[in-house]
């Protein structure tokens, strides 16, 4: 278990194997390929599975004193683990002894924590030190890491983060596997009614950005749970291909004021049904209906959460069943990129905020909306940004703490004002609140490039593209920068593999018809 001082920060077993082989291998440009191969060896998974992980490790560890973060990526080669590590001695009483501990083989003396250098001036670094009893310690910043084997904790000075695979270890040689990874597949309608396939869309994202909340729970994105839509997969193919544990099903049915909902999580290795619960609420109790099954899910699966994160679970951005049943309604059309459904999906989220007038993340979807129709170039620019604009701000002054409403508004001041130092305050403030916001990440990359820091901006967008990683507009538009001249093959290569994620998206055949005229 990770501590920073004596708050318990949970990190989950595959995240805590990929930090080990970071951390043996410091100093050293590990690829993809290698790590994958290293972290998954009996299985094949996509990459984006190594990809949440490396976030979650960057989210816990921060930045070293230098500023520089301890996961360092470089472009199309891999990741670098920066901190420097020592070797310390353990001392009288730290290496557990009880029963619980016994089934735990050399890695439980190798513990990650901060730099104690002062408390043992004689101590020599080790380039390359082996497993076995003592502390790997890493030197850093301001605040305090520490790993436990057992409830205890050991503060030590400086900001790095520590490892330990107690917690995994044990429940596998249990026999006990925990689950630490998740994909949501889309919820099923059996309404009989096509119009209500915006509810079971909207309560399946619902659920996984509130379960994305939770830092030792990998979650499948949207982009790549939504490719299974209206097919019966098996639990195991969806396992075995997004590289998760547990699979959990749901449908969804309205008649009337009556709603039913009925999950089933499946585990990803045998096919079992771990649990299932049938939910039957009123339409006036969605929201709640939401958060009942989100909490219900995270005591199945035995997570334990911080009270910040607690909180975040716990927050809902209206308590209006209507205005969010028109916000996701809203989101569902906008999300189908034509201009008819884009008019429709803005004037949902409009009806919404009649409602609820302090409802600001269907402000941030108001913009989004238009922003949509500003890059698609299906109405003046002149005419959409400032509504845009002025949904954005609305967003931003009713919640200062909405990464949605900072990104926005960060990238409508950059498109429409060319004002660079407010545009990039707010979406490195949107970064900041949400640092898995893939949004944030497309719109600064975007901005970054529009500014000609290109190596940045190719940084965010495939940042923006390993948490969705089949979203159709970050990777046309990371195309669209990395066109460079006399590359004619690859760059027609790169954007079919694009087109193939949606054949309907214009902007990628845009992209094509340019490469074609070069």
């Amino acid at each position: 278990m990770l501590y920073c001082g004596s708050e318990e920060i949970p990190l989950a077993p595959k995240a805590v194997e990929t930090l080990l082989v970071l951390v043996e291998r410091r100093g050293e440009i590990l690829s993809k390929d290698e790590l994958m191969e290293t972290i998954w060896t009996d299985s094949i998974v996509e990459e984006s599975n190594l990809a949440k992980y490396l976030h979650v490790l960057r989210n816990t560890l921060g930045n070293s004193q230098d500023g520089k973060p301890f996961i360092e990526t470089f472009r199309r080669r891999g990741y670098r683990f920066n901190g420097d590590v020592r070797l310390v001695p353990a001392r009288n009483g730290e290496n557990g002894t009880s029963d619980s501990l016994s089934v735990i083989k050399p890695a439980e003396s190798l513990h990650l924590a901060a730099d104690v250098s002062r408390s043992f001036p004689d101590l020599p670094e080790i380039a390359s030190p082996p497993l076995q009893n003592g502390r790997m310690e890493i030197p850093s910043g301001s605040q305090r890491w520490s790993w436990s084997p057992e409830g205890s904790w050991f503060a030590v000075a400086g900001v790095i983060a520590a490892v330990a695979v107690l917690a995994f270890t044990y429940s596998y040689f249990m026999g006990h596997r925990q689950i630490d990874s998740i994909a949501v597949m889309p919820f099923v309608n059996e309404s009989g009614d096509a119009e209500l396939e915006y509810l079971s869309d909207g309560m399946t994202e619902t659920l996984i950005e509130s379960l994305s909340k939770i830092p030792s729970l990998g979650v499948q994105a949207r982009s790549s749970i939504f490719r299974y839509k209206g097919k019966d997969t098996d639990a195991r193919t969806v396992a075995s291909e997004l590289g998760v544990q547990a699979v959990l099903y749901g449908r969804v049915a309205q008649r009337g004021d009556d709603l039913t909902f009925n999950a089933e999580l499946v585990d990803g290795k045998t096919g079992n049904r771990l649990w299932a619960q049938t939910y039957n609420r009123r339409t006036s109790n969605l929201i709640a209906l939401q958060g009942d099954v989100a909490r219900d899910l995270v005591s199945k699966l035995s997570i334990k959460l911080s009270g910040s994160t607690e909180q975040k679970l716990a927050k809902n951005y209206t308590e209006n069943a209507e205005a969010y049943r028109l916000f996701i309604k809203g989101r569902f059309s906008i999300r189908k990129l034509t201009l008819p459904e884009i008019k429709a999906g803005i004037s949902y989220m409009e009806r919404a905020i009649d409602i609820d007038p302090s409802y600001a993340l269907a402000y941030a979807g108001i913009s989004e909306g238009y922003r949509a129709l500003a890059m698609a170039g299906e109405m003046p620019s002149g005419e959409v940004l400032p509504k845009a604009k002025a949904a954005a701000q609305k967003a931003v002054e009713i919640d200062d703490m909405l990464a949605e409403g900072h990104s926005a508004l960060g990238f409508t001041i950059f498109f429409q004002e060319w004002n660079w130092p407010e545009a990039e305050k707010h979406l490195l403030r949107a970064l900041e609140l949400d640092p898995n916001n893939s949004t944030a990440h497309f719109s600064y990359g975007n901005f970054l490039g529009s500014m000609g820091r290109r190596e940045e901006a190719l940084a965010e967008l495939d940042r923006a593209r390993e948490l969705e990683p089949y979203d159709p507009y970050i990777n046309a538009f990371g195309e669209a920068l990395r066109l460079k001249p006399g590359q004619p093959e690859e760059a027609v290569n790169r954007i079919r593999a694009t087109i193939d994620l949606d054949p309907t998206f214009y902007f990628s055949h845009m992209i094509a018809g340019s490469i074609y005229r070069v």
